[in-house]
């Protein structure tokens, strides 16, 4: 037998928060936490690997070993508009990745859809504050 992979341990996560914890819980506070942290969990299972050493392997291809902060100060340097370019795309990589996060952290009465973990359940209504 094989040891879980971190996907199907966060799946256990999320399916244990919503479906044994949620229901249970009566604290509006308590219950957007639980939301937030099934989120959480959501994320990381579903995140996918690291993309940094692809980048690395990017701008080093891009500048070789030289310094990104140098070329990018440096308005004369050829280099400095396609390192431009690829960061930026590597920024909008991360910002449409991450968009998940404010999903679930932005609005505490959040909690979107997820067809691979089951059935969502209801939440008590967060007192008007």
């Amino acid at each position: 037998m094989t040891r879980p992979s971190d996907r199907a341990l966060w799946h256990a996560v999320v399916e244990t928060l919503r479906d044994d914890v949620l229901s249970h819980v009566t604290d509006a506070h308590a219950a957007s936490q639980t939301q937030r942290l099934i989120g959480l969990a959501m994320y990381a299972r579903d995140r996918g690997d690291d993309p940094q050493p692809h980048r690395d392997h990017a701008i080093e291809a891009l500048i070789g070993s030289d310094d990104p902060a140098a070329v990018l100060a440096d308005a004369t340097d050829p280099r400095r508009p396609r390192l431009q370019t690829l960061l930026v795309t590597h920024l909008d990589s991360d910002l449409t990745i991450e968009h998940v996060l404010l999903t679930h952290f932005g609005d505490p009465a959040v909690l979107p859809a997820d067809t691979s973990a089951g059935p969502d359940h209801g939440v008590p209504d967060e007192p008007d504050r």
